[in-house]
């Protein structure tokens, strides 16, 4: 997955550096395997003022029909990263601090932190170990009792 983030996040863009230089912005990119039946979106939003910064990563699979289905996303919208897996037996949400370590190493997180003042990159940095902590806690509850699964 780190591979994948940087590869597709040339922050050396000129158009890239421009967005980085913005208070609030948006920023996607689609990219595709070789044999074309699986492709991959990100989407990453960010607002420095209000200290968030929300990333979704789906991989999609193309179907006999020619239409896209979404075998395993990663979001970040809400209080800690989750990933929406489809299983055998149906699809499930996970949560783990594992996830949030992987927000914490997005190329454009990392830039927009050293582009801010320290108190205000602590602040963002304290948010994140937080949302880390959080995402860890919900793990071992999720291992504490597999069989609720959260299946939908």
């Amino acid at each position: 997955m780190k591979r994948q983030s940087h590869s597709c996040t040339d922050l050396d863009v000129p158009d890239m550096k421009k967005k980085l230089l913005q208070n609030k912005e948006k920023f996607k990119r689609e990219f595709g395997s070789k044999n074309r039946d699986f492709k991959t979106v990100l989407n990453v939003n960010w607002n420095k003022e209000k200290m968030s910064f929300n990333c979704s990563i789906a991989h999609l699979e193309k179907q006999k029909d020619g239409s896209w289905k979404c075998v395993m996303r990663f979001d970040d919208a809400h209080e800690c990263r989750h990933a929406d897996v489809d299983l055998p037996a149906g699809r499930t949400k996970m949560i783990s601090g594992r996830f949030a370590k992987i927000k914490v190493e997005c190329p454009i997180l990392i830039k927009i932190i050293n582009s801010l003042p320290k108190n205000k990159a602590d602040e963002w940095k304290t948010k994140l170990f937080d949302e880390i902590g959080v995402g860890n806690q919900k793990w071992k509850e999720y291992l504490n009792n597999p069989k609720k699964n959260h299946f939908y």
